[in-house]
């Protein structure tokens, strides 16, 4: 008997996954900044560097409120629900501030269950997107995504799925390289660590992603505290 396949889920991971390197694209080598708390009285400096690092998403500012799992971003990180219309001040305001992710966080939006957080400091980005599972083994849910993989622009390497144990469950993760086209000429690197988590009812991508390459320092611990909650 065939083990029944997703359908839905392998084809909004590589939309995710495709806008992600069209966001990256898109900065260039420009490092997002934090959202503004207050409206400015003078010009912002465009090289100025933020003094103090924004304090991590608690309570009901939690971007992953409401979710089938936990997961804590570290002092540095700005978590936004971008489906949340609490939450849209805010939004504008780091759009407003980065008008190079402008477009990209409306295309976000138009995904159901996705969150979005982001170092300014260091200019990484997390991307993060929940849907049903449909009670589908995880190493099967993997192979659609894998296969998915293959078609995603830029890629540089075939995509080779590694199994991986964390505190909240068995995962799968990929390394993807991706060469992008920068909207003023030329291209970038981008370096995507995804990651898939998956219970009896929900699957979960944790996808990081580096504008010029490299690693996330804070990616392990951001991974170790994901938890379901819910079966």
């Amino acid at each position: 008997m065939n083990r029944p396949q997703p359908r839905s889920t392998p084809a909004v991971l590589l939309a995710l996954a495709a806008i992600a390197s069209l966001a990256i694209a898109a900065c260039g080598s420009s490092t997002p900044t934090a959202a503004p708390t207050v409206a400015p009285t003078v010009a912002a400096t465009p090289t100025a560097a933020p003094t103090t690092a924004p304090a991590a998403s608690t309570g009901s500012s939690d971007p992953f409120s409401g979710l089938p799992f936990t997961l804590t971003l570290p002092p540095g990180w700005n978590g936004f629900n971008l489906q949340d219309p609490a939450a849209q001040a805010s939004i504008d305001q780091f759009a407003a501030a980065n008008p190079n992710l402008a477009a990209s966080i409306q295309a976000f939006k138009a995904i159901p269950g996705v969150r979005m957080a982001v170092n300014p400091l260091l200019g990484n980005i997390l991307l993060v997107l929940t849907t049903p599972s449909n009670g589908i083994a995880l190493d099967v849910i993997a192979q659609s995504f894998n296969a998915q993989f293959q078609s995603v622009p830029g890629l540089q390497a075939a995509p080779s799925p590694e199994p991986v144990t964390l505190p909240g469950g068995n995962a799968i993760h990929w390394q993807l390289q991706l060469q992008a086209n920068k909207a003023g000429g030329g291209t970038v690197q981008v370096t995507e660590s995804i990651y898939l988590l998956a219970n009896s009812s929900n699957a979960v991508i944790l996808e990081f992603v580096v504008p010029q390459g490299g690693a996330i320092p804070d990616e392990q611990a951001i991974v170790n505290s994901f938890k379901f909650t819910t079966p």
